[in-house]
C-alpha cells in the first residue's frame, strides 16, 4: 500500500511539506513581540499551520535549510503526483537561501516536461 493509496493521509502530508517550505527562517511562535501572534503569522501560513510545522523550539536556520533541501530532493524522487509538487517547487525556487533555490530549480526542471501547466 503507497502514499498515494490513502488520499487523506497524502493530502496532509504534501500540505505538510508544503508549509514547512513557506516557514521563514527565523520564525516562532514563541518568540516574543509587542504585536499579538495572529499579526506575527508568516504569509501564506494560517496560525494553526504555522505553529504545527514550527515546533515546541525555534529551529536554526541551518538545520531548516537541511530540511528544504531534503523535503525538495524527496519532492524530486517521483514519488508524488508531478502536479500536486509543482507548487512547493515554485514555493521552494522563491526561497531566501541559494542552496534551497538552486535544488528546487532543479528539480523543476527535471520535472516539468511532466507537469501541465
Amino acid at each position: 500500500m503507497g502514499l498515494n493509496d490513502c488520499p487523506n493521509v497524502a493530502r496532509l502530508f504534501k500540505q505538510f511539506l508544503l508549509d514547512y517550505l513557506l516557514l521563514p527562517y527565523g520564525s516562532h511562535p514563541s518568540i516574543k513581540s509587542t504585536e499579538p501572534v495572529s499579526a506575527r503569522v508568516p504569509a501564506g501560513l494560517s496560525e494553526s499551520s504555522w505553529k504545527r510545522v514550527a515546533g515546541e523550539a525555534p529551529i536554526k536556520a541551518e538545520d531548516l535549510e537541511k530540511t528544504k533541501v531534503g523535503i525538495v530532493k524527496f519532492i524530486g524522487k517521483y514519488l508524488l503526483p508531478e502536479m500536486e509538487v509543482a507548487l512547493h517547487l515554485i514555493v521552494a525556487m522563491a526561497d531566501t537561501r541559494h542552496v534551497v533555490a538552486n535544488e528546487a530549480d532543479t528539480v523543476m526542471r527535471k520535472l516539468s516536461g511532466h507537469i501541465k501547466w
